[in-house]
């Protein structure tokens, strides 16, 4: 998310099994307790067998776990609908981008993707799963967000949401943040046609 904090549905709760890097492998394992904050962390509980004999803990970011195949919380919804939009952008954006990371940190703000154009620029990404209809209020705050940060790092914002937006949120073709309607690859289309109309002069 481009912010400095993030938001409930962004952390995992406790007890949600998760998936921790150990080493060059991940473990398996189920949050403890979440540290709230401009960067979060989260105490992991490593199942017993999986470091050793007896279960480990562990303190992470919390940006650098992932669900385990039974997580069933908004968090883990998110991050799955994160991982998709990412990947569906690697898979459409062609030679125009150099690079794709998700969940990096720019400059103090997290963005739930930061694509590397091949002109140097930045494109920031938010992905968002809202529960319900997406109402204009959440939609204008988000977007005026990102146009902010877009602003600071001389770049773009590109806002993916699971469900329909207000059509007054639909941006004029000179700003810097666009807002699509991504829910799978039925949707690549829309997203498609955003990522060609950016960058715009």
């Amino acid at each position: 998310m481009v912010t400095n904090a993030l938001a409930a549905d962004e952390l995992p709760p406790p007890g949600e099994p998760v998936e921790v890097d150990w080493g060059l492998e991940s473990v398996q394992g189920h949050v403890v307790e979440v540290f709230s904050g401009p960067r979060p962390r989260v105490l992991v509980e490593i199942d017993p067998g999986q470091v050793g004999e007896e279960a480990a803990t562990v303190t992470v970011p919390a940006q650098t776990i992932t669900p385990s195949e039974s997580a069933t919380s908004p968090w883990a919804h998110h991050v799955r609908y994160e991982q998709a939009v990412s990947a569906a952008i690697s898979r459409l954006a062609g030679a125009s981008v150099r690079r794709v990371e998700r969940s990096p940190s720019l400059s103090k703000m997290h963005a739930d993707v930061v694509v590397e154009l091949a002109d140097g620029r930045v494109m920031l990404v938010e992905a968002k799963t809202w529960r319900g209809p997406a109402n204009e209020s959440q939609v204008k705050g988000v977007v005026d967000q990102l146009r902010e940060y877009a602003r600071r790092v001389g770049g773009y914002g590109l806002l993916v949401v699971d469900r329909d937006v207000p059509s007054s949120n639909v941006q004029h073709r000179e700003d810097q943040v666009r807002v699509v309607r991504w829910r799978g690859a039925q949707d690549d289309r829309e997203l498609g046609r955003a990522l060609k109309e950016l960058p715009v002069e």
